[in-house]
C-alpha cells in the first residue's frame, strides 16, 4: 500500500512538474531527467520510535531503559544481524493533547473508576534501528523470508510494548470512539507516515560507483532528450549546458504544488542512511535507486 501510494504521488508530481520549461526570455531551457536502477534487496532495515511515560524524568528513563534492553535482546536473538543501534533519548513534557482531548481522557479514566490523569507527565522517546541481511536464491524465497522477518519483528514490538503498558479494563464503545478520535487528531492518516511503536521496514541494496555513473548518465540523456524536444518545437537549437544540479527543478518556480509534493514525498519515502548510496523500497519486490537531474541549456537560433 505504501509503495503504491508513493508511486501514485510520483505520477502526480510528474504531471504537475513539467518535463521542461523555457526560460523567461527564451534564451535557455530547463529540463528534468530521471533514471532508475532496480535490483533485489540485500538487507532489510527496521526502525521504530519507542516511548515511555513517568511522573518524573527518572521514572520515564527507567522504563525506557528496560524497554530498550528487552527489544535489543529479542532482536539480536532473531539470527544474523548487522547490528542494533539506539539513539539518545529525548524528552517531552505535558500531555500533548488539546483541551478537548484532555477532557475526554479525564472522562474515560473517571468512568473506569480511576484517578484523574496527571496534568504534567514526562515522556521520553528513542529510535531503535536494526538491519538484517537477506540471502535468497530466488525472488519467491526472498519474499517468503522478508515476510517471515517482518512478522517476527512486529510480534517482538507488539509483545514488548504490551508488557511495558499497564493492563486496563476493556474500553466501552464510547471510549473506543473517543480514543480513535484522539489518535486521528495526533496522527493524521497518511499512508507511509510512521507512528510511535510501529516498526517501519526499508529494503535496501548498495549502489557502487559504476552503477551510480551509469544511472546518472541515463538521467542526463533523458534530460537532454526532453530539452531537445522543447527547443525544436520552439524553432530553436540546443546549446551548451548552463547549469546542472540534482533534483527536479524544471517548472517548479511557477508551480504552487512543488513544495507540497517535495515535503510529502520525503515524508513517505523509506529512510536512508546519511552519506550512503543505496536503493530503497518498502516492498522487497520493488527496491529502486533513482536519480533525478535538472539541466539548463542555452538556446541557439
Amino acid at each position: 500500500m505504501k509503495q503504491r501510494y508513493t508511486s501514485t504521488l510520483a505520477s502526480v508530481a510528474a504531471a504537475l512538474l513539467a518535463h521542461g520549461a523555457l526560460g523567461a526570455d527564451n534564451s535557455t531551457v530547463t529540463s528534468t531527467g530521471t533514471a532508475t536502477l532496480q535490483k533485489p534487496p540485500t538487507m532489510v532495515r527496521v526502525t521504530c520510535e519507542i516511548t515511555a511515560n513517568g511522573k518524573d524524568a527518572a521514572e520515564a528513563l527507567t522504563k525506557l531503559t528496560q524497554l530498550r534492553s528487552d527489544l535489543k535482546t529479542k532482536l539480536q536473538a532473531l539470527g544474523p544481524i548487522d547490528g542494533v543501534a539506539i539513539n539518545d533519548p529525548s524528552f517531552g513534557t505535558g500531555t500533548g493533547l488539546s483541551e478537548r482531548q484532555q477532557q475526554m481522557q479525564m472522562l474515560m479514566a473517571m468512568n473506569r473508576g480511576g484517578k484523574k490523569p496527571e496534568a504534567n507527565t514526562v515522556t521520553v522517546s528513542a529510535r531503535i534501528k536494526a538491519a538484517f541481511p537477506l540471502n535468497s536464491a530466488s525472488p519467491d524465497d526472498l519474499l517468503i523470508k522478508a515476510r517471515e522477518i517482518e512478522d517476527k519483528i512486529r510480534g517482538i514490538f507488539t509483545a514488548t510494548n504490551s508488557a511495558a503498558t499497564p493492563a486496563t479494563k476493556p474500553a466501552s464503545a464510547e471510549e473506543q470512539e473517543v480514543a480513535e478520535e484522539m489518535v486521528q487528531q495526533q496522527q493524521p492518516d497518511m499512508p507511509g507516515l510512521q507512528k510511535p511503536g510501529e516498526p517501519h521496514f526499508a529494503y535496501v541494496f548498495p549502489v557502487d560507483d559504476n552503477e551510480a555513473v551509469k544511472v546518472t548518465s541515463q538521467a542526463l540523456a533523458d534530460a537532454r532528450s526532453g530539452a531537445t524536444v522543447l527547443a525544436t518545437a520552439s524553432g530553436l537549437k540546443l546549446g551548451d549546458v548552463v547549469t546542472l544540479r540534482p533534483g527536479t527543478d524544471a517548472g517548479s518556480q511557477n508551480n504552487p504544488y512543488a513544495d507540497y509534493i517535495e515535503s510529502v514525498t520525503q515524508a513517505v519515502a523509506p529512510p536512508k542512511e546519511p552519506g550512503v548510496r543505496e536503493g530503497t523500497g518498502d516492498d522487497p519486490g520493488n527496491v529502486r535507486y533513482e536519480v533525478a537531474v535538472s539541466v539548463t541549456y542555452a538556446l541557439k537560433p
